[in-house]
Parts: structure tokens; C-alpha cells; sequence
């Protein structure tokens, strides 16, 4: 037999299928969430199951002629969020309330 007509001679499938099908015994249903906007305005939870920021993501205020201010959240050079605003009476409320 030619070397080229042994490529063409199809191989029987000896593999086997399963015939019990897997079911997942549970679904869990946490669903964590990510907060949205700035960590000002957004509370979070105290608990310990949830993780802290990193201590490389550095939160960047820049304040505006508008009396507005732009909040970055970065990891070095890159955006971790995208930009959020605050204007000077939400900053203002936001330190009078953490000074009580």
C-alpha cells in the first residue's frame, strides 16, 4: 500500500461517551459587587470578608476652576476606574460629616 493511501484510511472511534451526565450538587448564590463612583460618597462595609483596596491604588483630587473636583483611582500610570466628580458643597459635606 502507498504511503499516501495509509493518510487516507479513517481510524474507528473507540472512545467511549459518559452516560451520567454531572449535575452541580448547589449554585452559590454570593454575588460580590463592586462600588460605583468615588469612594467618598460610596459607604463601605466594615466586615473582614470583604478585602481592603491595595495599598498600590492611589486616589488622585484634582480640583477644577469650576469648583468642581475630578477623583482618579490608579494603579501607577493606569486608570483603575473611570474619572469621578464632586462638586465643592459634596466635598465640603462629606468633611463636615467625618469630622463628626
Amino acid at each position: 500500500m502507498p504511503f499516501f493511501a495509509e493518510a487516507q484510511v479513517q481510524k474507528q472511534d473507540t472512545t467511549r461517551q459518559d452516560s451520567i451526565k454531572y449535575k452541580p450538587l448547589f449554585q452559590p448564590t454570593f454575588r460580590p459587587s463592586d462600588r460605583y463612583g468615588d469612594p467618598f460618597s460610596n459607604y463601605t462595609t466594615q466586615s473582614p470578608l470583604f478585602l481592603k483596596d491595595p495599598k498600590t491604588l492611589s486616589i488622585e483630587v484634582l480640583p477644577d476652576t469650576g469648583r468642581t473636583f475630578t477623583i482618579f483611582e490608579r494603579f501607577g500610570p493606569i486608570n483603575f476606574r473611570s474619572p469621578s466628580y464632586m462638586t465643592f458643597d459634596e466635598i465640603n459635606n462629606y468633611h463636615n460629616q467625618s469630622i463628626l
